[in-house]
């Protein structure tokens, strides 16, 4: 053979050279390499989310596993008893991620970018882990809190890091997001304070509950007490009434005592009702109460105060619906009932129904001596 021709081949070879590219860039003989010696090795972290405006009761633990051979990321989560969450292992499937949270990876526009331009792109690499570390992987923050032996290592030998002392999570403090509840509307004038703070909650109104225990101890339990009206007329001073309060449901009714002389019988001044304290009150007409506007500034009308048994008391003044009673007198029964729940009352009020009822039982005894004085004449 010639050496042109020798040549000439030598010359076609050259030329196939620039045409064709090599197959075996640098950038494949890295891979190859990191392949062969990094196939298998695997970093693993332990974290906790670290969410700053999403604290929970419970602390989520995970474990990242950082694939070594081409710098890939996996997140597995794992469970506590009764945690709340679904019990998927998988957080985050193997997959690089950028450092840059708002980048996506699988995005329509980011499918179509050149290789120099993805090339640009800074996705998370060993050095960025370390104990004590936060590292925000898609938007959500992760706190690196301890490692495995084979990552100690790893960092030793690399990057010459010897502290991994782990940090206790336990000090650090997940407090329970407080739950703020919508303002309660005001009251709509029609049914009780009540209905409006029940149904508000509720998409289908629903009636108010009622406690059945106490109904059930305090069951055909009543506390009488004998009161006048406060009045400038003369005629309303001398009218006397009782006033019957149910300890079942604290609904309180009235009933006006015949006068001597007059003949009438006992009629009913009010019916039962839950009485609120000066400031809102509410009237009846057909089964629909309409509530009226306050008066003083003791009660508000979207949450009336309720009368209840501390209120009643000798020399007490009750103001029921614009009339002003004063207590002069109550039975037994009532006193009776204080001293078995003296924890429920107040002392004044104990201390004022038991001079009353004691000073009623001398004069019961005096009247009886008389009567026995006057029989044996």
């Amino acid at each position: 053979m010639e050496k042109n021709e020798i040549e000439k081949q030598r010359t076609g070879h050259s030329d196939l050279k620039d045409i064709l590219p090599d197959l075996l860039t640098k950038q494949s003989i890295v891979g190859n390499k990191q392949f062969n010696t990094m196939d298998g090795k695997v970093l693993r972290f332990y974290a906790v989310l670290d969410d700053q405006g999403q604290q929970c009761e419970i602390m989520r633990k995970f474990i990242i596993h950082f694939y070594l051979v081409d710098h890939t990321i996996e997140i597995r989560e794992t469970h506590q008893a009764n945690d709340g969450y679904d019990p998927i292992g998988i957080y985050l499937h193997r997959q690089i991620v950028p450092k840059d949270s708002t980048y996506n990876i699988k995005s329509y526009v980011n499918l179509f970018i050149n290789k120099h331009e993805q090339e640009k792109i800074c996705y998370l690499k060993p050095e960025d882990f370390a104990i004590g570390r936060r590292i925000t992987i898609f938007n959500r923050s992760f706190f690196l809190h301890d490692c495995d032996i084979f990552t100690k290592s790893f960092y030793h030998q690399n990057f010459g890091q010897f502290d991994f002392t782990p940090i206790d999570i336990n000090m650090k403090r997940y407090i329970k997001p407080s739950i703020q509840l919508p303002p309660v509307p005001p009251h709509i004038m029609f049914g009780k304070p009540e209905d409006t703070i029940q149904n508000v909650k509720n998409l289908i109104p629903k009636p108010l509950k009622s406690d059945r225990i106490k109904l059930m101890e305090n069951e055909h339990r009543v506390l009488r007490y004998e009161a006048v009206m406060e009045s400038v007329n003369e005629t309303d001073v001398q009218r006397k009434f009782l006033i019957v309060y149910r300890l079942a449901d604290d609904l309180i009714s009235v009933y006006e005592k015949p006068l001597d002389g007059y003949g009438c019988l006992t009629r009913k001044f009010l019916e039962r009702i839950r009485i609120p304290k000066p400031g809102f009150f509410s009237v009846s007409f057909f089964y629909i109460t309409f509530s009226c506007f306050p008066t003083l500034q003791d009660s508000h009308p979207d949450a009336p105060i309720y009368y209840g048994p501390n209120d009643f008391y000798i020399g007490a003044r009750i103001e029921l619906f614009k009339h002003r009673f004063v207590i002069i007198d109550a039975d037994r029964y009532v006193l009776k009932f204080i001293e078995e729940n003296q924890q429920q009352f107040s002392q004044h009020v104990i201390d004022s129904l038991r001079k009353k009822l004691c000073l009623n039982n001398e004069k019961d005894e005096q009247n009886n001596n008389q009567m026995e004085i006057y029989q044996s004449c």
